[in-house]
């Protein structure tokens, strides 16, 4: 096994993934100025995105891993690219197999996967209690493609050279769409009495804000691991403008997660005091710059709160417990929680839970929330022992990144109790993050282990 890692980190290095991340971007412009400003039909774009990117995929995977993030990241290929997320899948999946045939085939097992198992297992079986069978399969179907993806990322993503450029292109996708967000602000006029809510490249500033959070952690891990001053200050510019852009969605869910953060890195950096102030300073600068309608919406975050929105969570609280009380054990069926909602909530028109772990419960019911949860808490409980284990050694690759995934799923999972976003691509990207992780910081303990076999060999000798 780590013969074949070795093989692979040998081989990575001796690739430039700085050009093939470059070769994507140009590529993804290029493809959707043909879409949208010639007007080319999608059989003609699928075959010059086949010439243009479906190649260098077939020949190299982590080309349409990454390009996959970077649609997943961007909303790129749901906006302007039609299918064409489903054709990089599609690719990547058969270059890996094919590198599996022709080489010796490894497949990670991250222990994560017991419980991805687990999960999937009861989410089928929810089918049989779902009265919309054609809702439960689409859902299924959304299931099926994040989990797919997943897997991906854990087998393809097998050396820091790999996982760095991942965490660019997440880092780089994110600073892009709140660009574009900020713009969004800008040039939209104010209307009285109307919330002016950024989304993006989104359809919902919601979604928005809690891909945004989770990005944020992740610049930090890249500013503590990158040697480049360049890259230093590229990755500390698109956090601040990543963190700015997260309250103009108004989310607050997305308030909630950025509160979270600030805590948890304090907590993480407090002996580091410069980092702290430059904190503080950012947190004071939000405060001064940011809109008066922002601190307005913030108001609103507890459910004391007389607004409509807040009345209507409670009763969509009050509705999922219901709808889960009733269907304890298959739970209602994945996809059909709008099916019922009326029914236990009496909202018009249904609603969906809001509320990622209510949302699991009454689809999938009891078993299906303990496997969900357990995921994310073996998922946690693996950052943390990897920080545990480089202590001495806290400038590491691992260490950093750790840190920054651990800060990442925490808020991820506190904006969540405000969203139903547990088929969110980004928590399972963050998932997958950490079994490559796991991966790196076992080889790594294993050759400072073997090399310290040799060198008591041969002393001994």
């Amino acid at each position: 096994m780590d013969t074949v890692m070795e093989k692979k980190e040998s081989f990575d290095s001796q690739i430039s993934l700085w050009k093939i991340v470059l070769l994507q971007g140009l590529a993804t412009i290029f493809l959707s100025y043909l879409c949208l400003v010639k007007g080319y039909g999608m059989i003609m774009l699928a075959f010059l995105g086949l010439a243009a990117v479906g190649l260098p995929i077939l020949f190299q995977p982590k080309v349409g891993l990454l390009l996959g993030i970077a649609l997943n990241v961007t909303s790129a290929s749901a906006m302007f690219l039609g299918g064409f997320y489903m054709i990089v899948v599609v690719l990547t999946i058969a270059a890996w197999i094919f590198k599996l045939l022709t080489t010796e085939p490894v497949f990670v097992y991250a222990p994560q996967n017991r419980f991805v198992y687990a999960l999937t297992a009861i989410i089928v079986l929810s089918l049989i209690s779902a009265e919309n069978l054609e809702l439960g399969f689409q859902s299924l179907e959304v299931y099926l493609k994040v989990i797919l993806f997943y897997f991906l990322l854990v087998n393809i993503a097998g050396t820091p050279q790999v996982v760095r450029a991942i965490l660019w292109v997440m880092v780089l996708s994110a600073l892009s769409i709140s660009l574009y967000g900020l713009y969004q602000f800008l040039s939209a006029p104010p209307v009285i009495g109307v919330l002016n809510r950024i989304t993006s490249t989104r359809e919902d500033p919601n979604n928005l804000a809690l891909t945004l959070v989770a990005i944020i952690p992740l610049c930090i891990a890249l500013v503590a691991t990158e040697r480049s001053i360049f890259l230093k200050v590229l990755a500390a510019l698109s956090g601040v403008i990543v963190f700015f852009t997260v309250p103009l969605t108004l989310s607050r869910g997305g308030f909630l997660a950025l509160i979270t953060i600030l805590i948890l890195l304090v907590a993480k950096i407090r002996k580091k005091k410069l980092a702290v102030l430059v904190f503080l300073l950012v947190v004071g600068l939000a405060l001064i710059i940011l809109p008066p309608t922002v601190w307005e919406r913030a108001g609103t975050v507890g459910l004391s709160s007389m607004e409509a929105s807040a009345r209507m969570r409670m009763q969509l609280l009050k509705g999922g417990l219901g709808m889960f009380s009733d269907h304890p054990f298959l739970g209602v069926g994945i996809g059909n929680f709008i099916v019922h909602s009326f029914r236990y909530s009496g909202l018009v028109p249904p609603q969906y839970a809001h509320n990622m772990f209510l949302h699991v419960a009454a689809e999938t019911g009891i078993l299906g929330l303990f496997f969900f949860i357990a995921l994310l808490y073996l998922s946690w409980r693996i950052l943390r022992r990897v920080q545990k284990s480089s202590l001495y050694d806290r400038e590491s690759f691992c260490f950093q990144v750790s840190q920054g995934l651990e800060i990442s799923l925490l808020s991820f999972c506190v904006a969540a109790f405000f969203l139903s976003q547990h088929f969110n691509k980004m928590l399972w990207m963050i998932i997958g993050l950490t079994a490559c992780i796991y991966q790196l910081h076992q080889m790594a303990q294993n050759r400072r282990h073997n090399g310290s076999d040799s060198t008591s060999s041969r002393i001994a000798s």
